[in-house]
């Protein structure tokens, strides 16, 4: 976790939209409870239609929860209607593929999905410490030892953890700036052609699968904040 799965699958899809379109995000564990109910009240079919009409779907956190025992079947209708239609499917998860059979406990069902869905798609491993504990350096072994002291968000001194902002308040005095970090983008298959009239056209007939077991985070944002003199 915290390689930035969800940050690209949401980049693409809203790339997407910026080009006209449609898109929709929903967690694994979402799409199949929603399914479940919706076949439990014998209204499946219609509950479908909203993640196999829309041009691109996210599913994000596969493998991340414990799913009832028809997610295969789920899963399964989504992804065999957007395969025959040829939609553009991203899935994020941090199970390697040969787990899902276990995750969505059928084997055969599993298979069949990640059969579809990699047969015009790429499987991408993003590799990297998680951003969520880089400041600690968990994951590289020549980072010095977390001081055990107590982080200071607020006062005289410089925090460890700055609070980020973007304009000066005016009950406070001192300079406040923030440095924000870029994103950038890189993905497969995704084709922009720019016309006469300026506008873009992004052709998405692909499917991907995020693998974050050894991923890096898709962006890097570092925020400063000077030291603010307090009122007196």
């Amino acid at each position: 976790p915290g390689r930035g799965k969800t940050h690209l699958a949401v980049a693409i899809a809203y790339r997407a939209i910026q080009n006209g379109f449609t898109a929709r995000f929903v967690t694994a564990a979402e799409l199949i409870d929603d399914l479940s109910a919706a076949f439990r009240a014998g209204r499946l079919a219609e509950a479908l239609t909203a993640y196999t009409h829309p041009d691109v779907l996210v599913v994000d956190e596969v493998g991340y929860l414990t799913y009832g025992t028809d997610a295969a079947n789920m899963l399964f209708h989504v992804v065999n209607d957007r395969h025959r239609r040829q939609r553009a499917m991203l899935f994020t998860t941090n199970k390697p593929l040969n787990h899902w059979g276990r995750v969505l406990h059928d084997e055969d069902l599993a298979q069949a999905i990640v059969d579809r869905v990699l047969e015009r798609g790429r499987l991408l491993t993003l590799d990297g410490p998680s951003h969520r504990t880089k400041h600690l350096g968990l994951d590289d072994p020549t980072a010095p030892t977390p001081s055990p002291q107590v982080a200071r968000i607020s006062g005289i001194h410089t925090p460890e953890f700055p609070e980020p902002t973007s304009a000066r308040r005016p009950d406070i005095r001192g300079p406040a700036t923030t440095s924000e970090g870029q994103i950038v983008l890189l993905s497969r298959n995704v084709a922009v052609d720019s016309g006469p009239d300026q506008r873009e056209n992004c052709r998405l007939g692909f499917s991907y699968i995020l693998n974050a077991r050894n991923s890096a985070a898709a962006r890097s944002n570092s925020m400063r904040l000077a030291s603010i003199a307090s009122e007196p």
